[in-house]
């Protein structure tokens, strides 16, 4: 099988499809075609469910299921995509055909990838035409009303903590068939109204004439909850905007809202920036949100700067315990910032494309906006650690969408860097240019100015990568190995010029590889970051060691990543060498080709960064679930919980 192709603009680059069904799935991310979603999940099941053993199947299930969950994950390191991820779990789950399986994925989107919301938005996929079996869709929709029932007693008796179940629950005003039905599985004691307002209720009398008293008991039973939910439109549609605690303000809630809380008019209004109320509470909410932010950045400032004078100091320490009295001093600085500097949310459910997204439609920069930026650079602490070059593809096929998440994660991610690569980064179209952009706005820069800075200097053009990987080595040549770089991170849609003017040509990665070579220097750790959901090449292959592919908008999959390349940096040798083969065994299909002898260093490649998520943290609470299961599929499954965790 030919597992080779050419990108559009001529360059070789391998089929990431072809030469890996789980690498295409890894590849999966907004903007991915719902039939490649489908087939490819259709393909990995198959594959996995003809499996003679019992136990490497269910493992290859496991797998495909934590992919999947990724693709909609908001707080792990997942992708927080909505649509894309409907359409894989409504292939996957008919495929598996297990109701208990089906209840406890969709409890797990629910409570801990997602929000119950998402729950409501499958029903509404469930009601769209299509090829699910009516026996599937009833007993899905039958599912998630359960679990919606079930939460909303536990939490009104008691028995729950409080969720965001009640403010999703259906309402006769979002979706009223799906209104009356969980409101009769409440209230299966009332029966169906004979009057309605003094009239009698006939067969051709409207829904909500017919179920009334239903809908009314559901809205006077839900509001027992509600009324306790601290929720933001409340505060501000209730005249009581000024009660408002910025601290408490959900992160998405502070980012659809943020005009309303500061207090501006309506983009739809198209009046600009006027005042939007002279009402005197939603104005002293606007000073309050304002006054939080600030200082919220000056904290956030003053901890950076502590962080700094400690970290460089422990380059200087003779001594280890020098080195350990640092570190808890480091940690100890840490721990206060988090438990008493004013922040705010936003640091893991809010992406920098939504932020970057916010700037278009403003005229300057903006404090909010600002404040959500740093509340993800505190997040990233894994990063913070690694010596990082982020190099953003400013080329014409990047234009528009990725263009703006490109620009937005180096801003991020260069923002988080440690010192000596702090706002340092490296552009490239036609030709590479090298920026530092660590002198603008007083040494602080914001997210606005690293927009206004590639919207005036990105020069749309071809893709020349080769010009670029020959300029990061020159810089590399000379730098000693105290200071040389743990990572190259290319910001791409990977759709790189030809390299070789040859019939079999060479991909990006193979020549990043000989280019280090050729310098007699031990090549940096390189991912090559998709931002085109529409391209399924990359370049290089998943088996390279040295070179991993991810892909995406979320900045919270970068610090997973981080987390990996420090984890595989502190294993032993043979260790990383078991986990390489364990890689192989888990996600190189029979069919492919024989790969080169591996690399006995602690180069990672693709598969080993899958397998790390597959089968690492983020995975531990479905495999708890699975393991609880006593029927179908997964009735021998065991899982114990790592005593590290």
């Amino acid at each position: 099988m030919e597992f080779f192709t050419k990108t559009a603009n001529g360059n070789k680059s391998v089929d990431t499809d072809k030469r890996s069904i789980f690498n295409g799935i890894w590849s999966l991310m907004k903007g991915s075609p719902e039939n490649r979603i489908i087939e490819l999940y259709r393909q990995a099941l198959s594959e996995a469910l003809s499996l003679e053993d019992l136990n490497e199947r269910t493992q290859r299930v496991v797998h495909i299921l934590t992919l999947a969950l990724r693709m909609r994950d908001i707080r792990n390191g997942g992708h927080g995509r909505r649509s894309e991820f409907f359409t894989a779990l409504l292939t996957i789950l008919p495929i598996i055909n297990d109701e208990n399986v089906t209840k406890m994925i969709l409890s797990l989107v629910a409570t801990h990838h997602g929000r119950w919301k998402d729950l409501t938005d499958i029903c509404d996929n469930l009601d769209k035409p299509s090829t699910f079996s009516s026996e599937f869709i009833v007993s899905t929709k039958t599912i998630i009303r359960n679990l919606f029932i079930d939460q909303i007693k536990a939490e009104v008796e008691g028995r729950h903590a409080l969720t965001m179940c009640s403010k999703w629950f259906p309402t006769q005003n979002g979706n009223l068939v799906r209104a009356v039905e969980y409101g009769r599985a409440l209230f299966p004691h009332i029966t169906q109204d004979l009057t309605f307002q003094g009239k009698p209720v006939t067969e051709a009398s409207p829904l909500n004439h017919k179920w009334h008293r239903v809908l009314k008991s559901s809205r006077i039973y839900l509001g027992t909850l509600r009324s306790k939910i601290p929720m933001l439109e409340r505060f501000l549609c209730q005249d009581m905007a000024d009660e408002i605690d910025p601290q408490k303000i959900p992160g998405v809630a502070r980012q659809r809202n943020q005009r309303a809380l500061e207090n501006k008019a309506s983009l739809r209004s198209k009046k600009g920036d006027v005042q939007r109320s002279e009402n005197p509470k939603r104005i002293q909410c606007a000073l309050n949100v304002a006054a939080h932010a600030l200082s919220a950045q000056e904290a956030f400032q003053a901890h950076r700067k502590k962080m700094d004078e400690l970290m460089n100091k422990m380059s200087p320490c003779e001594t280890d315990e020098q080195r350990q009295q640092l570190a808890l001093q480091i940690q100890e600085a840490d721990e206060k910032y988090e438990s008493t500097a004013p922040k705010v949310h936003g640091g893991d459910t809010v992406t920098i494309e939504a932020l970057v997204s916010q700037y278009s439609r403003e005229s300057g920069p903006n404090v909010m906006i600002e404040t959500q930026f740093q509340a993800m650079q505190s997040k990233l602490k894994a990063l913070a650690t690694l010596r990082v070059l982020y190099v953003l593809d400013t080329s014409g096929s990047m234009n528009g969408i990725p263009i703006n998440v490109g620009t937005g994660l180096v801003a991020l991610c260069a923002s988080n860097a440690g010192p000596a690569f702090r706002h340092k980064c490296v552009s490239f179209s036609g030709s590479p240019q090298v920026w530092d952009l660590s002198n603008m706005n007083g040494g602080n820069p914001r997210l606005y100015d690293y927009i206004q800075h590639f919207n005036r200097n990105s020069i749309i053009s071809n893709t020349n990568v080769k010009a670029t990987i020959d300029l990061i080595a020159e810089m590399c040549r000379n730098v000693s190995d105290v200071e040389s770089l743990d990572m190259i991170v290319f910001l791409s849609d990977c759709q790189f010029d030809q390299i070789a003017n040859t019939t079999t040509g060479i991909t990006a990665g193979d020549y990043c590889k000989q280019k280090f070579a050729s310098i007699n220097r031990k090549m940096p750790l390189v991912c090559f970051w998709n931002l085109n959901g529409a391209n399924s090449d990359s370049p290089a292959e998943p088996s390279d060691h040295g070179i991993v592919m991810m892909s995406g908008y979320s900045h919270t999959m970068l610090e997973s990543f981080a987390e990996t390349v420090i984890a595989a940096s502190q294993a032993s040798l043979e260790e990383v060498k078991a986990q390489r083969e364990a890689a192989k065994k888990a996600f190189e299909e029979k069919r492919l080709i024989a790969i080169a002898k591996a690399n006995e260093e602690r180069e990672l490649n693709t598969y080993q960064v899958m397998l790390d998520f597959c089968e690492g943290k983020f995975s531990y609470p479905l495999r708890m679930k699975l393991a609880e299961l006593e029927t179908g599929l997964f009735a021998e499954y065991t899982f114990t919980l790592p005593e590290e965790v």
